[in-house]
């Protein structure tokens, strides 16, 4: 049986000879059923706290939830972000090698064709300096010819003259 301030105010006691003060008795009633009320009061008090703290606790466990998840979630993206950045740094460095030997095969070939035309341009020189020689000895020799042709016109020239001065002198 739960017992209540006004259970205690309305409690009586029988009487019977040579009893108890019935003022004194009243009075401690009073007294109790006061003291019995504070305690009462003071444990509402307490449940209304222990209501509240719990009440909060549950929050902040439900934070630390929400915390602890944000946490993980925050891990798994920089996980992610992480093995992204190392597969899109390994696809970098790949693109950059295969266009690094694209680059040296484009040059080698240039240097290649570029060899076949200096090879090319070195025959050509030596045809040309051929045929430059082969024109110069043309030139030569008709530069011969014309020398001895020239002299041999003086050699007529002035064997002519010499005839004639000779005639004329024989003729006078």
């Amino acid at each position: 049986m739960k017992l209540t301030p006004l259970d205690i105010q309305q409690m009586r006691f029988s009487t019977r000879l040579r009893g108890y003060d019935r003022e004194e008795v009243d009075h401690f009633l009073e007294v109790v059923t006061s003291a019995y009320e504070e305690v009462l009061k003071d444990h509402q008090t307490l449940r209304d706290q222990l209501a509240g703290l719990e009440r909060k606790l549950s929050e902040w466990r439900r934070k630390e939830e929400t915390i602890s998840q944000a946490v993980l979630a925050t891990q798994d993206v920089v996980k992610d972000l992480k093995q992204n950045a190392g597969r899109e740094a390994e696809l970098i460095v790949k693109e950059a090698e295969l266009r690094a030997e694209t680059l040296v095969r484009d040059a080698q070939t240039q240097v290649a064709v570029m060899e076949g035309e200096l090879v090319h341009l070195r025959k050509q020189r030596l045809v040309a300096i051929d045929r430059i020689r082969g024109v110069m000895q043309v030139f030569q020799t008709v530069l011969n010819t014309e020398d001895e042709e020239r002299a041999s016109e003086h050699l007529e020239n002035g064997t002519q003259r010499d005839l004639q001065n000779l005639s004329l002198f024989h003729s006078k």
